[in-house]
């Protein structure tokens, strides 16, 4: 027998837990959608992506799918949700952000940085910002993860 999710861990696996979605489809009742009504490589359209559940199960699945949607916000984590990586991938673009990161925490200690470097480092205004970021902290943040993350291939 089939069963739906009974605990939070049935529900939070491969990308499902990357982004909470206002209408967000459970995916155990996508899989069961899948396992009863779509055999292995057949193509299922998911006409409201929405928080990707359908792509991601169905490529688990061993199903093909695609799906779309009129919001930009669920189009966007769709896409990042269903776009598969591979841990040679996501270790090489971490070695490239943790060395670009480094040299640049050092610049900006030592004072021997660009103004494009300073102006990656400048957090935006916004509400509440010094309260939540210790402008320090902010500033180091901003530099070494937007700085290392825009350079990237």
């Amino acid at each position: 027998m089939f069963h739906l999710a009974r605990h939070p861990s049935e529900t939070f696996y491969a990308t499902h837990g990357l982004q909470s979605y206002a209408a967000k489809c459970s995916p155990p009742l996508v899989r069961y959608g899948l396992h009863y009504y779509a055999k292995p490589n057949e193509l299922v359209l998911d006409p409201m992506v929405g928080s990707d559940a359908t792509l991601v199960e169905a490529s688990l699945r061993g199903r093909h799918a695609i799906g779309f949607d009129i919001a930009p916000l669920a189009r966007l984590i769709a896409q990042v949700k269903a776009h598969p990586l591979h841990d040679e991938s996501i270790a090489y673009a971490a070695e490239k952000i943790i060395t670009r990161t480094q040299r640049d925490v050092f610049a900006l200690k030592t004072k021997r940085h660009t103004a494009a470097l300073d102006e990656c480092a400048t957090p935006p205004e916004f509400m509440n910002r010094d309260h939540w970021f210790h402008p320090h902290v902010a500033t180091q943040v901003l530099a070494e993860m937007g700085n290392a993350i825009s350079k990237l291939p």
